[in-house]
């Protein structure tokens, strides 16, 4: 997947991303990854559930095995899901998605302060990118009224 998503700077040479010192990636990949991720709607399901339960047979025994996320923005409306982590290397990290004012916004904190930290991050930097796409936004209304005058003054119509 990395390689057809062209993810240059990441490497993975397990599937749950711990404990092999060859894995790597930076915020741009793994921001990448999350989108890419979020185009499956049974991933989204799961990355935005609280808990999860399932029966787990093995021969004649059953047990049922219950997961707790531990994203603990999921209860903000806003939010929906999407990982977790803490490694040596990465530290305190968050990859969350947002949906902002009909805007889906993709946050990754990596090496955060602290644990609890990361959380207030991830929210400050999806404001911050709101904000910059409502900036953007707002320039690109004026750059076409002025370009709507422009051309409607060229074919000698006024508009105020």
């Amino acid at each position: 997947v990395a390689k057809s998503l062209k993810l240059k700077n990441t490497k993975y040479v397990n599937p749950h991303g711990l404990a092999a010192k060859a894995n790597r990636s930076t915020v741009a990949d793994l921001g990448k990854l999350a989108s890419y991720l979020l185009t499956f709607e049974v991933a989204s399901r799961i990355v935005n559930q609280e808990s999860y339960s399932c029966e787990v047979i093995n021969g004649d025994s059953s047990r049922v095995v219950r997961w707790e996320n531990t994203n603990l923005l999921l209860n903000d409306s806003r939010v929906y899901g999407i990982k977790t982590g803490n490694t040596y290397t990465a530290g305190p990290c968050l990859c969350s998605a947002f949906e902002m004012k009909s805007h889906r916004i993709i946050v990754t904190v990596l090496n955060s302060k602290s644990l609890n930290r990361r959380w207030s991050e991830v929210i400050r930097l999806a404001e911050w990118a709101l904000s910059q796409i409502e900036a953007v936004s707002l320039i690109m209304t004026k750059d076409q009224i002025k370009s709507h005058k422009l051309s409607s003054l060229v074919r000698g119509t006024h508009i105020t």
